[in-house]
């Protein structure tokens, strides 16, 4: 569920800024176009969408950053439930027995589940590191083509 809850922000954090850089594009070209005006904007369509681009790598670098501290404090819980998990199951084996005649404890089930939660969050955290790069690409991008342009 929470991969699926990643994957989600993910997707809707990069259709923002899909919808918010064409929004601009679409609207610079648009006062460009407008008859009533007499002529080009006194702004060039392209600064604005760079712009508007290094904003939302900004964003978009701060989410991930967000999610990657809470991917680490997931793996930290996650990790303190497996050693309870192992506590309690190396308790459960002290009582005595032979493994036949011991019914099922749910501290293999917790620790199962704490690996998987770990694994999860150690993927998230990488998708969330490519995110960054990306991100900062975005924003150098930007950034030069502002520079280009004087801006």
């Amino acid at each position: 569920m929470k991969r699926a809850f990643a994957l989600t922000m993910m997707v809707a954090i990069t259709t923002v800024f899909l919808l918010l850089l064409g929004t601009g594009t679409v609207g610079a070209q648009g006062a460009r176009q407008d008859p009533g005006r007499g002529g080009a904007s006194d702004q060039p369509p392209a600064p604005s969408a760079w712009a508007v681009q290094a904003q939302q790598a900004e964003v978009m670098i701060s989410e991930a950053q967000k999610t990657i501290q809470r991917c680490n404090e997931q793996i930290a819980q996650a990790e303190a439930m497996k050693k309870r998990a192992q506590e309690g199951r190396a308790r459960a084996q002290a009582l005595g027995g032979t493994k036949d005649d011991q019914p099922e404890y749910p501290w293999l089930s917790m620790e199962k589940a704490a690996d998987m939660m770990i694994a999860d969050a150690r993927q998230t955290i990488e998708r969330c590191e490519l995110q960054i790069k990306t991100g900062k690409a975005l924003k150098v991008e930007a950034e030069n083509e502002l520079k280009k342009l004087g801006q």
